[in-house]
Order: C-alpha cells, then sequence, then structure tokens
C-alpha cells in the first residue's frame, strides 16, 4: 500500500526489514487514540469572513502541505509550531506499551503524504521506544513534538573516512563497504511538548536519534525524503571514540531495537494541489 511505501521511504526500508508490520485492527499494538480532527483554520483570502469570493479555512496540516509544496521551510516551520495533538486527529493517548520477545517497546508511524520533494508523516513512540542513530542524507527535516518528553541525541554531519555512497556505489559498479564518519562530540537534550519545531539540516545535526521518556508524538515533514535511487539512502550507526575529542560514527545494520508498526491515519485528508 501506499502507506506501506512511505513508511519504508522514510526509514530507510527499500532492503525489505521483514521486522517491519502492517497491522490490522486486531493486531495494532500501539494504539492511539483517535478521534474527530479540528485543525487550524487558514484563509488565502483577506475579505472579511462570509464575504463572496472568501475560501474555505482549511485545516492546518493543509496549510503545512501546502508551504512544503511551495519550499517554504520557514513558513512550514512556523506553522508546525502552531500543531496540536487533535490537528492530526490524535487525543492525548496512553499508548500501550507493546514489546517484542526481545522486550522492545514498538514505534508507530501514521503516513500522510509523499512525492518525491517531500514527505508528511507521525510517529508515535511509547515510553521507552527510540529512533536509533540514523542520518538524513542532503535532507532538512521538520519535527514538532505533539505530546510527551524526549531525549534528543544530534552530530552535526562530519568527515566520511571510510565507506562508499550506495548511489555513486552502483554507478562505479562496486560494492558499497560500511560508513564510518568523524564527527564533533554530540549535542543532548531533553524536549517536552509544547516546544518551538526541531530543524535539521544537510550538516547542522543532521544525524540523530530519538528517546522518549513518555509518550510521545512527534510530525515529522522532510525535504527531500529518503530515497536510494537519489542517493539519499537512511544510514544507522553506532558511536565510538575517535581522535582528538572526535567521535567516529560506524555504520550498522537495522537495529534490532527498531520495530515499526504502521497505523492508520484519521486526521484531515491531504488535498494535494496541482
Amino acid at each position: 500500500s501506499s502507506v506501506n511505501m512511505a513508511l519504508a521511504t522514510l526509514l530507510g526500508l527499500a532492503h525489505g526489514v521483514a521486522r517491519m508490520h502492517t497491522l490490522t485492527r486486531s493486531q495494532r499494538h500501539v494504539a492511539p487514540s483517535m478521534r474527530s480532527w479540528s485543525g487550524w483554520p487558514f484563509t488565502s483570502s483577506s475579505s472579511p469572513p462570509g464575504s463572496l469570493g472568501e475560501r474555505p479555512p482549511e485545516p492546518l496540516v493543509q496549510h503545512i502541505y501546502r508551504l512544503a509544496s511551495l519550499g517554504d521551510l520557514e513558513g512550514a516551520q512556523a506553522a508546525m509550531d502552531e500543531l496540536l495533538p487533535e490537528s492530526v486527529g490524535l487525543e492525548m493517548p496512553a499508548l500501550q506499551q507493546s514489546r517484542d520477545s526481545g522486550s522492545h517497546p514498538h514505534v508507530s508511524y501514521m503516513h500522510l503524504f509523499s512525492d518525491p520533494s517531500f514527505s508528511m508523516g507521525v510517529f508515535l513512540l511509547p515510553t521507552g521506544a527510540k529512533i536509533p542513530l540514523h542520518d538524513h542524507p542532503d535532507m532538512t527535516v521538520l519535527s514538532k513534538l505533539l505530546f510527551g518528553t524526549l531525549h534528543v541525541t544530534s552530530y552535526d554531519a562530519g568527515e566520511l573516512i571510510e565507506g562508499v555512497d550506495s548511489a555513486t556505489g552502483r554507478r562505479l559498479g562496486k560494492t558499497r563497504e560500511p560508513r564510518r564518519m568523524r564527527c564533533s562530540q554530540p549535542s543532548e537534550h531533553t524536549v517536552a511538548a509544547p516546544a518551538p519545531t526541531l530543524r535539521l539540516d544537510p550538516v547542522r545535526g543532521n544525524v540523530h536519534e530519538f528517546v522518549a521518556l513518555s509518550d510521545v508524538a512527534i510530525f515529522d515533514v522532510l525535504m527531500p525524503p529518503y530515497s536510494d535511487r537519489s542517493g539519499r539512502s537512511c544510514h544507522y550507526y553506532a558511536p565510538s571514540a575517535g581522535n582528538a575529542g572526535t567521535v567516529d560514527l560506524i555504520e550498522v545494520g537495522w537495529p534490532d531495537e527498531l520495530i515499526v508498526d504502521s497505523v492508520a491515519y484519521c486526521g484531515p485528508r491531504i488535498r494535494p494541489t496541482t
């Protein structure tokens, strides 16, 4: 389905990770409480309310979609600052912690929209769940914490000292070697909702890890989204001590503790513009 394809793209699952689950109603492990959405109304007309020619108000997520589709990062970031759980059809949920046989809580993902230029979605993490250290090659990402408390560890993208980029490797007919990136010491901080929208770019904070200190929901916009074909594969890393106070991030495979389930999005429908 388009939801599963978007989830695979977003998390770099193009290699067919078998541990991703698409949930049926009876299989849902992380069950956010849904409600009829109430989005932030925006109009594109300066006419007084009720006057002839006024456009109907648009939900906040549609407004964010429109700004992102225009490449207006600053506008999208400012609009995301206004997001509330109900903007995407969520109440303040008590997420039921789902664990596999290895006692790892699951992460859930709600897909809103994706095209070659950007994607939108919501991650749901129960207490103790994490999205392990990963990068965002040549991407800008906006992340708005809708509720909960999140610990964030982030590295600026550093010098790539080993490894062959997947797209480059294919062009040169080479087998891709694990990446090894030399970075400065990380930044660590705790974010509690309500909080301003987080932003990373192709260098600043590009490699990060999220750990849920309580049940959390994170609204993400990726510009552009992950794409193996375009050389924007998602890579996961383990930190190792480098030289002179640096940190070497060594590429690892799909983390065992990361189990991602797809859940239905019940908020306002995104209406693509032409």
